[in-house]
């Protein structure tokens, strides 16, 4: 993509119908959209993979975006052009003198250092190791802001820390990873950006996506073992999208020996690492249904979960004997297990569930039975019905915040 005249280029112009203007240094992706955004920096790969996502269905709609890779065209283009947006590199604004020269409502800094996008500065600053999605969303609200005049919350969006969610239930087969990667799946496709990982031994993600680089998961995990620390930009090679699905994952672990060596402190330390680098507004954790150490550190850390049931006589025992077990395991963790729980009755046809009742639980919601998916060839990424129930529940639970799973124990 760049450079000029390549027969990729040509292929990718025709592939996805845009009017694609290329010289050496500068390309632009032009659609019908809503905002133009210019982002000028010495950095082909990563305005490259930008401009990539700019093509994206859901971002045309919304975005014109112009890449400048060099200074002389950064030049050139303020000389005669205006723009809604204009982000330059933090080197190139040191130098002094753009802001006068550049014509745009709303003129940043792009930085790679997350400390910059906190602290007091006459240039609003946006951190440029985080997902397309979560860049050009944080563009659009300040430009909304710039039009209303209201600029207050600026630089606390820029640096809003994402919510970890751990997926669990107390039996396997109760549908955690069919509903992990349809909440991503739902999410990518509005425009959020949400990464999957996986925590089992054995996982079943490269059944339902084309899973690549299937030992980035043991590569991350010897970096934390090792006391090393994974930045924004280590993240970005380990982190993979499904181009079909438009969903972002850690790929799962390859050696079953991995996970099953993983301490309580290195699954804390991991749910840590990707809060602070991995650039996603949402990071869902599918947990598998023992009670091992890894298990406990990332209920401990993520900031809720989602607890799958459903009405069997087995799930109701075990679900009962394990929420015990964790209450008095992760007692002193903040916020409490009960207060950041969500209860979900999978498999729901309707009516009231008997035997769950016998938990005392209050759903946050439910998921429907889907008699489709026990054919082989019906797919569990293609329900309507079930992603739509699916983003139901999570919204309601991020527009309150707060905890309606409670459980107690009946006699």
């Amino acid at each position: 993509m760049i450079g000029s005249g390549s027969t990729a280029e040509e292929g990718m112009r025709s592939l996805f119908g845009v009017c694609f203007f290329c010289c050496p240094g500068r390309w632009v992706v032009r659609k019908l959209a809503k905002l133009t955004v210019v982002v000028a920096a010495p950095d082909p790969e990563y305005l490259r993979l930008l401009s990539q996502y700019a093509q994206s269905q859901e971002a045309g709609r919304r975005v014109q975006l112009e890449c400048l890779t060099s200074k002389e065209h950064l030049e050139q283009w303020s000389a005669a052009n205006t723009a809604d947006v204009v982000l330059v590199d933090r080197e190139w604004m040191r130098e002094g003198g753009w802001t006068s020269r550049l014509h745009a409502p709303v003129i940043g800094v792009l930085t790679d250092r997350r400390e910059e996008v906190a602290a007091e500065s006459p240039l609003p600053s946006v951190f440029k190791y985080q997902s397309a999605a979560s860049l050009l969303s944080l563009l659009e609200k300040w430009h909304g802001d710039r039009l209303r005049g209201d600029d207050g919350e600026r630089d606390a969006s820029a640096v809003a820390a994402p919510r970890t969610v751990a997926v669990y239930s107390a039996v396997g087969g109760c549908g955690k990873t069919t509903f992990a990667v349809n909440l991503c799946k739902v999410l990518a496709q509005r425009g959020h950006s949400a990464l999957y990982v996986s925590l089992e031994p054995l996982g079943t993600l490269d059944t339902l996506l084309d899973v690549r680089d299937p030992a980035a998961f043991s590569k991350a995990l010897y970096r934390i073992q090792s006391g090393r620390e994974i930045d924004a930009a280590e993240w970005a090679g380990l982190l993979h999208r499904d181009d079909h699905s438009g969903i972002s994952y850690l790929p799962p672990v390859l050696h079953e020996e991995d996970a099953e060596a993983m301490e309580e402190e290195t699954a804390v330390s991991l749910v840590k690492s990707l809060r602070r680098a991995a650039g996603a507004e949402l990071i869902v954790f599918d947990l598998d249904s023992t009670a091992h150490p890894r298990i406990r550190g990332a209920l401990a850390a993520c900031d809720a979960v989602y607890w799958l049931v459903n009405d069997e006589a087995a799930c109701v025992a075990k679900t009962g004997k394990r929420w015990q077990r964790w209450n008095r395991e992760l007692r002193g963790v903040h916020p409490p297990l009960a207060a950041k729980t969500r209860w979900i009755w999978n498999r729901s046809s309707g009516g009231k569930p008997v035997l769950l009742d016998r938990l005392g639980i209050r759903f946050s919601g439910r998921l429907p039975y889907i008699p489709e998916w026990k054919r082989p060839e019906e797919h569990t990424l293609r329900s309507v019905l079930y992603d739509e129930h699916v983003l139901r529940l999570h919204m309601s639970g991020e527009k309150g915040r707060k905890a309606d799973g409670q459980l107690v124990l009946r006699a």
